[in-house]
């Protein structure tokens, strides 16, 4: 996998957060791998710092590094999401959708998670995926904890990562306007009803759409507002 990528890369069978080894080796001025993979994370997060379940060999993991300037990868987030989308269903023969912004479905459950953070210099794109079923699954997440397969084989984690890499690179080089239109024909609630946790109120209304910001559109009372993803958690 490491010649195949032509990347450095380092493996974990457990770790607190790919995300947070990343942050600490840059923090303390130590060398970075431009992967990070682990098959089980203690203390996995996601975004707004929720955390995101993430059990031991039976999911995927990763942090990919790029050193570079944040408005090199404008709308990251969401490029991101649609890569792991494209991803998934090329390896595991489905057909994803996205929660907007950055969780992707299958079947109506979540099976993905993305945490794109900056630190310093660099960009960390931190990604979590249901792979196949855990020994257990906490009580809270039952009715939303997707699965992509019963039982995976080595290979396929392993083309997993290959195919993740290979679309971030396509879709963080794509034109915005193809990348806008990729996601909104993903966008699982387009046209379907939605509730807004903003500013401690809960707010009904219908998505109508993904404005040119990534921005979610939603009329509410008749009226269409524009939401960003640090001003709200979406319901579906």
């Amino acid at each position: 996998m490491r010649k195949r990528l032509g990347l450095a890369v380092s493996c974990f069978d457990s770790i607190d957060s790919t995300n947070l080894f990343v942050k600490r080796k840059i923090e303390s001025s130590e060398a970075v791998s431009d992967l990070v993979i682990a098959s089980h994370q203690t203390d996995g997060r996601g975004r707004t710092g929720k955390s995101f379940y993430s059990p031991a060999k039976t999911g995927l993991y990763l942090t990919y590094v790029i050193k570079n300037s944040p408005s090199e990868n404008e709308y990251l987030t969401a490029r991101v999401a649609l890569a792991t989308a494209a991803a998934i269903d090329a390896v595991f023969g489905v057909e994803c959708g996205i929660k907007w912004v950055n969780d992707i479905y299958l079947n109506g459950r979540k099976v993905a998670g993305i945490l794109c953070q900056t630190v310093r210099d660099y960009t960390l794109i931190g990604i979590g995926i249901n792979v196949e079923k855990p020994s257990e699954i906490p009580r809270d997440l039952v009715d939303r904890f997707g699965l992509l397969v019963d039982k995976a084989s080595e290979n396929i984690y392993q083309e997993a990562v290959c195919e993740l890499i290979l679309q971030i690179k396509k879709v963080l080089s794509s034109p915005i306007g193809s990348v806008l239109d990729a996601y909104r024909a993903r966008c699982i609630h387009i046209h379907h009803p939605v509730s807004i946790l903003h500013s401690e109120r809960e707010l009904c209304g219908i998505c109508v759409g993904i404005a040119d910001d990534f921005s979610l559109l939603v009329e509410i009372n008749g009226k269409v507002q524009a939401f960003t993803s640090g001003m709200m958690n979406l319901r579906i």
